[in-house]
This record gives structure tokens, sequence and C-alpha cells, in this order.
């Protein structure tokens, strides 16, 4: 019995018979151990057991080897998401992981099953087995390669509830772990790429930065062109967030370049869409516009995506005077925003409906307000900046020096905080 669990640790590792035995037995000598064949001293079973990086106690627990194995498969279903024959594996183990004694054999189970919930979009049920799984963690201490897989699907719930603080201190739980013969360089690049989506979230763009960069020289090595493709355009609008403009459009244009290639139409039209913005922040109106029409003509872009497209058309047309367009394009978006609801173009759009027509108001400045508590709220501070300067410009105009004043203040602030 004690052969057949070091047997089963072994393989769970990734490691030979030869790199086991090496400096404490003979090969032959394992093997037999391993087949029941020869009973080992104790040093030998606690030298192995050290080489296996096991507790003590973790031969002696309750221990079914075929049960292991086939909780095993159902792990590498989950993490290879194949839904429907991880949730065939799960009805056939249902009854055998109940009649388990082995407090290894749950634990093991229940962190595979939360990761089929988290994968497959069940919140709830995550919740309710996550519960259960955070009473495991003295078992876990010692079983590494678990733990990594625990905090790999506990890093995703918590980026899909929003929760993105406590994902980015899974994700760095991980990164100590990357030496572990089990985790591949796909893995490693996922994780650094989760960080990243994880700080763009909380608008740490520097660091954001950092770590899609790191994950994108995993992807390159493996030759994963799709989550190169994703890097590629979070560094590109990444950098433009942070004013980088020369190294937003050279990733930017890479990723365009590999989407074509990759016939992605979806993020083709992305990449025109934010290409056009980011010519618009550098005041480039007829390439902003070029890359416009290109993303609408290559026909991928799709609700808010759509919604963004047609709010940055009608203030590139107004920006350079041309009314007729900037109202056809705000009057699309203004038609699309009774059916999509998404709050910051709630506030663009009709800010930019009073500007087309050159409202300036008290109805105005009522906007302007609402929408400077709203950026505030979300801590999106270069809108706060954007709605504060032309409050205070507005103030201004009419001779309230001192309103004016608080704005400019206030646009300042904000512009202290844009990461």
């Amino acid at each position: 019995m004690i052969g057949e669990r070091i047997r089963y640790f072994r393989k769970m590792k990734n490691i030979t018979q030869k790199q086991l035995a090496a400096g404490i037995c003979a090969i032959s000598y394992l093997s037999k151990i391993e087949s029941g064949t020869a009973a080992a001293s104790e040093e030998v079973i606690r030298l192995l057991c050290e080489r296996l990086e096991l507790s003590n106690g973790t031969l002696d627990e309750g221990f079914d080897g075929d049960l292991l194995e086939k909780i095993d498969q159902f792990k590498l279903a989950v993490k290879n998401k194949q839904f429907p024959e991880a949730e065939k594996m799960q009805e056939s183990l249902k009854e055998a992981i109940q009649k388990s004694q082995s407090q290894q054999v749950h634990m093991k189970y229940d962190i595979y099953l939360f990761g089929l919930y988290v994968f497959s979009g069940k919140p709830a049920q995550s919740k309710s087995l996550l519960e259960k799984i955070k009473k495991y963690p003295e078992l876990l201490q010692d079983r590494t390669h678990l733990r990594f897989d625990y905090y790999y699907f506990l890093s995703i719930y918590y980026y899909l509830q929003e929760q993105f603080q406590q994902a980015m201190v899974c994700n760095e739980n991980m990164i100590p772990l990357f030496n572990l013969p089990e985790v591949t360089e796909e893995e490693k690049g996922k994780i650094y790429y989760n960080q990243a989506l994880a700080c763009t979230s909380i608008y740490q763009y520097f660091q954001s930065i950092h770590f899609t960069q790191r994950a994108l020289d995993y992807f390159r090595r493996e030759f994963d062109n799709e989550s190169s493709l994703k890097s590629l355009i979070l560094l590109g609008v990444n950098h433009r967030r942070v004013h980088n403009y020369s190294e937003s459009e050279r990733f930017l244009k890479k990723a365009l370049q590999l989407s074509q290639k990759l016939k992605n139409q979806h993020s083709t039209s992305i990449l025109y869409h934010n290409l056009g913005y980011l010519y618009s922040s550098m005041n480039r109106s007829e390439e902003a516009l070029q890359n416009f029409h290109a993303a609408l003509d290559s026909n991928g872009i799709v609700d808010h995506e759509l919604l963004g497209t047609y709010y940055l058309m009608a203030k590139e047309y107004s920006s350079i005077g041309n009314k007729q367009e900037a109202r056809a394009w705000c009057d699309k978006a203004l038609m699309m925003l009774k059916t999509t609801s998404i709050d910051e173009y709630y506030y663009h759009i009709h800010l930019q409906d009073l500007e087309i027509e050159q409202v300036e108001n008290s109805h105005y400045v009522e906007w302007l307000l609402e929408a400077i508590r709203y950026f505030e709220r979300v801590q999106l501070y270069h809108y706060v900046t954007e709605c504060s300067e032309k409050l205070a410009n507005y103030y201004f105009k009419d001779t309230k020096y001192k309103k004016a004043s608080e704005y400019y203040r206030l646009a300042n602030n904000a512009r202290k905080k844009i990461n």
C-alpha cells in the first residue's frame, strides 16, 4: 500500500523512478517498493517523502489510488476546459467520492469541481463550494501543485466577481510556485495576463503593462498566437492610457498584422477602433476617422464597442467642425443608448449632443456635474479632468471666477491621480 502511494505521488509530480531514487536507493529497489514486492525501511520512506515534498502523515491518510487517478482525469478535463467531458466525469465520480473516507480525495475533487463551476459560469455553486474548500488550509499547505491550481481558479473567481485586489493576491501567491514541474509555460503566461487584467481594472496601467509584457514573452515562446494577440492589444490600449503614444501605435499595429493573419474579424475591428482612439488623442483627426470607418467596415464590432465607436466618431467630426456628420453619428449613439445601457457612454453621448448644438446653459452644467460625480465614483480620473475643465471654462466665460477656479483645481487634482 505504501508503495502504491509513492508511485501515485511520483507520477503526479512528473518525477521518474531514476530521479526519485537518485542518492536514496537503487532504481530496481524503488520499482519493487512501488509494486509491493519489497518492503522499505522507515529511513528510505522518509527520504522518498522528502524528495516528493510530502508531509510525514500524507502516506498514512485514507488513500484510494484508482479514485485519485480518476480525479486526475477530471482535473485535466477541467483545466483544458472540456466542459461536457468534465461534467460526465463529475456525475460518475459523485457516488465514489461520497463513500471515500479520505480528506485528500474530498479536497482534490472539491477544488477541481470549483474550477469547473468557475469556468462554466456558475457563481452560486462556486461560492457555496468555496466556503467548504476554505476549511482545507492545513491540508493544502503541503500540496503545492494542488495549492497552485486552487489559487488559479480562485483568482479567476474573484476577477469575475470584480474583486480585483483579491484576484491579484491569488496571482501573487502563484508566482513563487512557477518552479513546480507541473506548471506549464502557457499557465505562467496566463497568470501574468490575468494579473495584467486585474491591474487594468483598478487603473494601475503601468503595472498592467509590466505584467502584460511578461505574459507576452511566455505566449511567444509557446507560439500561442491568440494569447499573444490579446496581450498586444492590451499593451497598445494601456500605453495610450498613460500617454505613451508611440509605443501604443507600435503595439496596436503589430496586433493588427497578427489579427489579419489569424483572420480574427472581431479583433481586427477592435484594433481599428483603438487606432482611431489613439489618433484622436494625438489630434490626428483624419487618421482617426479613417480607422473608425475601417472598424465599422470590418463588421466585427458589437454592442458597447459599437456605441463607443459612434460616440468617438461624433466627437471627432465635431472637433473638425463638421456638424452634419457629428449630428448623424451622435444620433446613432443616442438611438443605441435606448437598448444598450452603459453608464460611461450615457454621460459622454448626452454631453456630446449638447456640445454639437453648442448648448451651454444650466442644463449643460447639470450634465457636467452629474458626469463628474459618476467618473469620480468609478475612478475614471481622466474623464473627471476633462469634464471639470469644461465646467471651469463655462464658469470662466460666465465671469464666475471663483467657481471656475474651484473646477480648475478639481481637474488638476484628478490629473495627479491618473496612473
